[in-house]
């Protein structure tokens, strides 16, 4: 197995071993985790694959999940306007 040695501040370590948390597995399963979304972000068959998962299961009608989108749509399209308009 590969390692990997990283550089944290002194008060972070200290914080970590208070913790008596296994933080060489929790750093393993955060790496493992953004690597994932990473693949995910550029992977529409994932994408699709986890979508078709989530909505096997769902009871939404059509009708309730086109007004959710739309929702979502006005509300992302109304973040990027105030984000990016100019004042």
């Amino acid at each position: 197995m590969a390692e990997v040695c990283i550089n944290i501040p002194d008060e972070l370590k200290i914080e970590i071993e208070e913790s008596e948390l296994d933080w060489p597995t929790l750093i393993k399963e955060f790496v493992t985790l953004k690597l994932f979304e990473r693949q995910f972000s550029k992977s529409v068959a994932l994408q699709r694959a986890v979508f078709e998962s989530l909505i096997a299961k769902s009871k939404l009608s059509e009708k309730d999940a086109k007004e959710l989108a739309d929702k979502i749509n006005i509300g992302m399209a109304e973040e990027f306007k105030s984000k990016f308009s100019k004042p």
